[in-house]
């Protein structure tokens, strides 16, 4: 459904998703700017491969940091309903998270490290679950991290 969601490609936050949920209030849905040099960076940094319509598009406030938002002393004084604004010329955070992810593909050292202490105490059964498990295939996109707040990926294989 066109408009009722996020269009950044890795969220999946929703209109009816958030409403009324505890800690939703803070979140909060924005239209693509007019602007068409800002709203081609807007685009691009949703990162979509589906044919969609950014007239009727959204993104929602978790791809923005606090400082991306004006600030209203009118709702910080309890006069008037919190409805935040965006500073003009704001970009999604996604563009910027993208630009800083550094994952390496192949074997880290630390890990294999890591994994040949902690094999010590392991019995022979326990060992093998750990070989069959310590890489796996995952799909080739971006993937939003929430816990950590980052975008992760495209891999074909990740530790």
């Amino acid at each position: 459904m066109p408009g009722n969601r996020c269009s950044v490609a890795v969220c999946s936050n929703s209109f009816y998703k958030t409403k009324g949920l505890e800690g939703s209030s803070s979140i909060s849905y924005f239209r693509f700017p007019s602007d068409s040099r800002l709203r081609k960076i807007w685009i691009e940094a949703c990162k979509r491969k589906d044919d969609w319509n950014p007239n009727n598009a959204f993104i929602c406030s978790i791809h923005f940091t606090e400082d991306d938002f004006e600030r209203n002393l009118m709702v910080e004084m309890n006069f008037a309903r919190k409805k935040r604004t965006l500073k003009p010329g704001r970009i999604s955070t996604l563009q910027r998270w993208a630009s800083s992810i550094d994952m390496r593909q192949g074997l880290l050292k630390d890990v294999i490290h890591i994994m040949k202490v902690a094999a010590l105490n392991l019995k022979e059964f326990e060992k093998v679950a750990v070989i069959l498990f310590d890489e796996m295939k995952v799909e080739e996109v971006y993937e939003l991290d929430k816990t950590a707040d980052e975008v992760v990926g495209p891999h074909k294989q990740m530790q």
